[in-house]
């Protein structure tokens, strides 16, 4: 009901932390298909993706143990979305190695056995995503976008962040306006950045006039 009530308002889009939903009582994310406003949600794993992919959310953060990145250093950030990635191709090993299986073969039976129980301890918390969790990691590309979130970005860190295959990075008003003497040119040089993340050559000469960066 309260996205409905943001969506009614106008909101741009609409956020929903992980600490309201999973975290709380192992529950899904509410059911967003039916609303017109992007989405995002917070998660930290690759069960909690499948979850906001399957209710339809725009796109996911990723955090580790909360509804916050744990650092705001770029590498980690990227490692939070390599650890997603890690997680889909255990699922995909998992997944070729039981399509190699003959199940008439009496032989296979506890192999079989042993496949199925690796996914169905990856669901325990939401055994109704196992076929969407399945499908999700046969595509080759995410169905969602990634955000990066809270990082304290300088023209090389965005880039990094956009290399590793983040969508868009998110920064706190005060990251842009309370710690840079022209908050208008840093967040300007910043999107720059973005559209110019595989040239190193612009890079440079956007970080020599950007001015100081958020620290």
């Amino acid at each position: 009901m309260e996205a409905q009530i943001m969506e009614i308002s106008g909101a741009d889009i609409i956020e929903e932390s992980t600490q309201l939903t999973v975290n709380d009582d192992n529950e899904l994310f509410i059911d967003k298909r039916g609303l017109s406003v992007p989405s995002i949600c917070w998660t930290k794993n690759l069960i909690e993706v499948v979850n906001a992919i399957h209710t339809g959310a725009t796109a996911v953060i990723i955090g580790k143990d909360s509804d916050v990145n744990d650092s705001d250093n770029a590498v980690d950030i990227v490692g939070n979305l390599e650890s997603i990635r890690e997680e889909r191709e255990e699922v995909r090993s998992n997944r070729a190695k039981r399509a190699a299986l003959n199940p008439a073969d009496p032989s296979n039976a506890g192999k079989i056995k042993e496949l199925d129980d690796e996914i169905d301890k990856k669901v325990k918390k939401f055994p109704e995503l196992k076929d969407e969790l399945i499908k999700v990691c046969a595509m080759k590309e995410f169905p969602i976008l990634f955000f990066a979130h809270g990082v304290k970005a300088t023209p090389a860190d965005v880039a990094l962040l956009v290399h590793h295959g983040y969508d868009a990075i998110i920064l706190g008003s005060s990251d842009v306006f309370s710690r840079n003497a022209n908050p208008l040119k840093y967040a300007s040089s910043l999107h720059k950045a973005i559209a110019n993340y595989n040239k190193p050559a612009v890079l440079m000469d956007i970080s020599d006039d950007m001015g100081r960066a958020a620290y």
